[in-house]
């Protein structure tokens, strides 16, 4: 027998052994054919894939690289040299002998697969979704491709395509608890929760204690505001895995939400026990003690947050929001920019730059900048709801029909309504769509030629757009302000109505305004408790609550007050501006009946939160916005003494004047 005959049986020996699972004893016929025969090709490649198999990567890649010296156009080893690199991360390597196999030989779809893997680990998405659709079509019912060719697309942002991809892997293999999984994954990035939780569904009947899927089903009913389902799908995934952090700080957010904001708290520090390394939980964390006004805990919070990821976009957001609360505009600026540096679509933080920019009245580049609401979770349903184009201002409009519509709250509807009257000027033919509790109230001014409640069918029109885009296309600067006087009338016939109900005059009237009927973050700043207003208004005045809501616990107080109380009569803001136009003075936290007050012209003071909203900028007592308007602001957060203070000493001011004006005259 001739030596290749030896070595040739040997080889086969050893292969033999090889398949068997016996690795040793393979191994040593490799080597021993190798110290006869250096450069064997076949007892090198074939103890380079033995090595890869028993995870000895670095000396399998020696092994086949030997090889490839050899013979240079064997895809096979071409291949296990490009899986023994990816498998220490040296995925650059191994996307280049990937290559190479496929070059050699284009048929083979695992080939194809292993390199997209390759690419997909280095974020060569593009470059993997091309390689796995190349071996679908070789092999098409490929699950594994189609699994990874979803999720690649999904991180390129091709949602709706990797969907396809997801449901292609669900009809090859339709028990495949991670392609159900993670196509419920891809509608939650659509908000198409519906789907989503349907998914999750799915893999779960199919694997009922998969923590993955419980968790997400959670996510999910909990954006569909599902509460309980949502809790019970958090509860069951932390009973079945209890050191899961993340289930921990995402039933946090929906305890929050539920307004168990110091529950809450409790579980989003369970979360960080579980995983201190956990940006998310300590995120969270600064956003339900924000809630509860602990600000300074908040910003350390969100500061371990940034530190634990440098690039973590939400928590700069978050910071400048708080920031924003303590009036530290310089430093949310730094904050919001940091986040808009690190992703320059992200467009919280860009709403909080154009909120910044206009409370600075910086209104050349806060009006741009506001035009970011549009690109916000909460607008958008308006992107899509009008098939005309949108007016820009870019266009001529005269002679053709705009639709003009409120997108935010009725007291933004009111001190935008002005704007109405500019567009009606360049020859529009203007339709204007309000709200319900606005309508009565807007009709009766002449600034449009068709008045319609939000919900109803619309008129034709050739354009439309947002009241609060008005001042952009206008460009607005404080010097510039249109219909900062009186611009604004109420019903005659209702203001007899309330002249009547109120009686004889007998001293100056103020109407008063305390607390706000939505219950929102902003809210709980804004509001004044009822007994703390009482007991600093003078009694040289005639008071009249404007408010059309009263909660429950204040009723008995202001029953038992000197405040008139007409809350069973306000029917809307028509009711509201007649009352309004009985007072001499309007005192108001800032709602919309302070704008309704200041659009009516009426003397108006405004009592204003530490951090004020944006339309009343800094420091001035006055406004740009409202010629009538007086604003009194405070000194610290949710300190409202001092306010009420100097208040009752103008109100006991303006009553002296009057008498003295009174006794000049006589």
């Amino acid at each position: 027998m001739d030596i290749n005959t030896r070595l040739s049986e040997l080889i086969r020996t050893a292969l033999e052994l090889h398949q068997q699972g016996n690795y040793k004893e393979a191994e040593l016929i490799y080597k021993n054919i190798l110290n006869y025969s250096p450069k064997n090709f076949d007892a090198l490649q074939l103890l380079g894939a033995l090595y890869a198999q028993n995870g000895k990567f670095i000396m399998a890649i020696d092994a086949l690289e030997k090889a490839l010296k050899i013979k240079s156009n064997n895809p096979t080893t071409y291949f296990n040299h490009g899986n023994s690199l990816a498998a220490i991360g040296r995925f650059e390597e191994a996307n280049i002998s990937y290559m190479r196999a496929i070059e050699i030989s284009p048929s083979h779809s695992e080939y194809y697969y292993n390199n997209g893997v390759a690419l997909q680990e280095i974020n060569r998405n593009d470059q993997a979704i091309e390689n796995y659709e190349s071996a679908i079509k070789i092999s098409p019912k490929y699950a594994e491709a189609h699994l990874n060719c979803g999720i690649a697309l999904q991180r390129e942002g091709r949602i709706e395509k990797s969907i396809i991809y997801y449901e292609n892997a669900i009809k090859i293999r339709p028990n495949w608890v991670q392609a159900h999984t993670n196509c419920g994954n891809a509608w939650m990035a659509l908000r198409q929760y519906e789907e989503a939780l349907s998914c999750y569904e799915n893999a779960i009947d199919i694997q009922p204690n998969n923590v993955e899927a419980i968790a997400r089903r959670g996510d999910a009913q909990n954006h569909l505001g599902r509460n309980d389902e949502a809790l019970l799908s958090y509860a069951l995934a932390i009973e079945i895995d209890p050191a899961n952090a993340e289930v921990f700080s995402n039933c946090g957010v929906l305890m929050q939400r539920m307004g168990n904001t110091g529950e809450a708290i409790t579980f989003f520090e369970r979360a960080i026990e579980i995983t201190s390394g956990y940006p998310q939980a300590h995120s969270n964390r600064g956003n339900a003690l924000k809630e509860l006004n602990l600000f300074e805990e908040a910003l350390s919070s969100y500061d371990k947050a940034i530190q634990l990821n440098p690039e973590y976009v939400e928590a700069y957001c978050n910071r400048g929001n708080v920031m924003l609360e303590l009036n530290r505009v310089n430093e949310a600026l730094i904050s919001y920019d940091r986040a808009i540096g690190i992703d320059p679509d992200f467009n919280e933080a860009k709403w909080g730059k154009a909120f910044i920019f206009l409370l600075q009245g910086k209104y050349d580049k806060g009006w741009i900048l506001y035009e970011s609401r549009w690109n916000r979770e909460s607008m958008q349903r308006y992107k899509t709801r009008f098939d005309q184009p949108v007016w820009k201002g870019d266009k001529d409009i005269h002679g053709k029909s705009i639709l003009l519509y409120a997108e935010q709250g009725l007291g933004d509807t009111i001190q935008f309504f002005r704007y109405t009257k500019l567009v009606k000027a360049l020859g529009a033919k203007v339709i204007i769509e309000v709200p319900k509790a606005l309508l009565e109230l807007l009709r009766e001014n002449e600034y449009f030629d068709f008045i319609i409640e939000k919900g109803k069918p619309l008129p034709f029109f050739d354009f439309h757009c947002a009241l609060m885009s008005l001042p952009l296309i206008f460009n607005t600067r404080l010097n510039t302000i249109p219909g900062a006087g009186k611009y604004l009338f109420s019903n005659l016939q209702k203001s007899k109505l309330w002249s009547d109900r109120l009686g004889t005059k007998t001293k100056p009237r103020v109407g008063l305004v305390w607390s706000t009927s939505t219950v929102n973050e902003s809210s709980i700043y804004r509001n004044i408790k009822l007994e703390d207003l009482i007991s600093n208004l003078p009694d040289c005045y005639e008071y009249i609550c404007l408010q059309r809501e009263v909660i429950e616990k204040e009723e008995e107080i202001l029953k038992n007050s000197k405040i008139r109380n007409f809350t069973q009569n306000i029917n809307d803001f028509s009711d509201t501006a007649a009352l309004c136009e009985m007072m001499d003075i309007v005192l108001s936290i800032d709602t919309s009946v302070a704008h309704l007050a200041g659009a009516l012209g009426k003397l108006t003071w405004v009592l204003l939160p530490f951090a004020p909203d944006w339309r009343w900028l800094l420091e001035r007592r006055d406004s740009p916005w409202y010629n009538s308007m007086r604003l009194y602001r405070q000194e610290a957060p949710m300190q409202w003494q001092m306010v009420l203070d100097r208040v009752k000493i103008d109100l006991v001011e303006v009553v002296e004047n009057l008498k003295n004006s009174d006794v000049n005259k006589k």
